[in-house]
């Protein structure tokens, strides 16, 4: 249990980058400027310096998945929309903290809190949120997840309040009563379940577990590879950006990944069998030679295999004070013209079908609003709380 409450605190703090707010620090990589002209270039890092000093702000996100056209699917087209408006506020000790959290991942967050657990300490006790989330999907897909809960009805549409004040994490999970969730606000002591890890010096051992030597190679490269694919600067020779004007006179920068030029590199090459001497690939039962004999035509291939590829992002920055008013990323694949092809070479496999459309996507979109604006928010006053104690009564994991 002790393990799985640090991987939540520990994904509660990467969480800070959801919504866009940029908190710079000395390790942030400067923004990605391409061919942009210095005056561009120039209002994105001043963009990035002003996000720097936001303590408060407004945000309402949307994220977008949609599948279509797979078979096994309950619809022909699968959706779940996920929609969440949320207030943020910081004290002084929680943005410090934020700012030296931010631009690292999980391991390296995890190997600064093993030294200094302090930060996230302050960030959980000075951070305050006040948000609902939205979710909608497919009726059928929501009828899948009843049939798998034993017939206890699923909603296709639920709403979940969400507030974070004074260390305590609050959640009105009514929605869900039918699956036996209380009515009403309970309340977390998150805060208080924190000092109880960093006490019990549980982020010295987690770290020592995630050091590469202590790690198998198949864990130790997929750490290493997930490191690399949050680095946007081992991108840049592959993104373009392109900046144009926005409906309300703010700039937009449009920044969009060439995978079929990444896939065909010798640097994408040389991941994929560093990978493999590694053995990431051991349980598909390929081995490094299978995978580098293969390089050479997935290389040749990759601009018709990643024609329909989608990949990029974009920010909107408001070029009067500098902040981003918006943030968005996309990731579609229009999988038609591959499924042709594979038909066309008799390597379809026979439960799909060429003439059927068949794509999926994931975008997201984040508006920031009312920076620097005192944000009311405030503890449920007749929330149930949960003792610390309850989460520590089985033995720890």
């Amino acid at each position: 249990m002790r393990s799985k409450m640090l991987g939540l605190l520990v994904v509660l703090a990467l969480l800070l980058g959801t919504f866009g707010t940029a908190f710079a620090q000395d390790e942030m990589p400067a923004p990605f400027c391409g061919n942009l002209s210095e005056e561009d270039c120039t209002l994105l890092k001043d963009a990035q310096a002003a996000m720097m000093e936001v303590s408060s702000y407004k945000a309402s996100a949307t994220y977008d998945a949609s599948v279509a056209g797979i078979p096994g699917l309950p619809a022909d087209e699968v959706n779940v929309n996920v929609g969440v408006d949320s207030s943020f506020a910081m004290d002084d000790a929680a943005m410090a903290a934020a700012q030296g959290l931010m631009g690292k991942d999980q391991q390296a967050v995890t190997a600064a809190l093993a030294e200094d657990a302090q930060p996230l300490v302050d960030l959980i006790n000075g951070w305050k949120v006040d948000g609902t989330i939205n979710v909608d999907m497919t009726p059928e897909l929501a009828d899948v997840f009843t049939a798998q809960a034993g017939g206890i009805p699923i909603p296709a549409s639920a709403a979940v309040g969400l507030i974070l004040a004074d260390g305590v994490l609050y959640a009105d999970l009514s929605a869900f009563a039918d699956l036996g969730a209380p009515e009403g606000w309970l309340g977390i002591p998150v805060g208080e379940l924190l000092q109880a890890q960093v006490d019990a010096g549980v982020f010295k051992t987690a770290a020592a577990q995630m050091d590469p030597k202590n790690l198998d190679p198949a864990t130790a490269a997929s750490l290493g590879l997930t490191s690399m694919l949050t680095n946007p600067q081992a991108f840049e020779k592959f993104m373009t950006v392109e900046k144009s004007e926005g409906a309300n006179g703010e700039a937009v920068f449009t920044t969009s990944l060439d995978v079929a030029s990444l896939v065909a590199s010798p640097e994408f090459a040389a991941m994929i069998k560093g990978l493999a001497d590694a053995g990431a690939f051991a349980e598909s039962g390929l081995t490094a030679a299978d995978i580098e004999a293969n390089l050479p035509m997935l290389g040749m291939m990759a601009p018709m295999i990643f024609a329909d590829l989608k990949i990029g992002s974009s920010v909107s920055v408001d070029p009067e004070n500098s902040y981003v008013t918006n943030s968005t990323s996309e990731f579609s694949w229009d999988l038609s013209g591959l499924l042709q092809m594979a038909a066309m070479s008799g390597q379809l496999p026979a439960e799909l079908d060429a003439s059927q459309p068949m794509s999926i996507s994931f975008t997201t979109s984040v508006d920031n609003s009312d920076f620097n604006v005192e944000q009311t928010i405030e503890a449920p006053a007749d929330a149930m709380m949960i003792p610390a104690e309850s989460f520590y009564a089985q033995p720890a994991q």
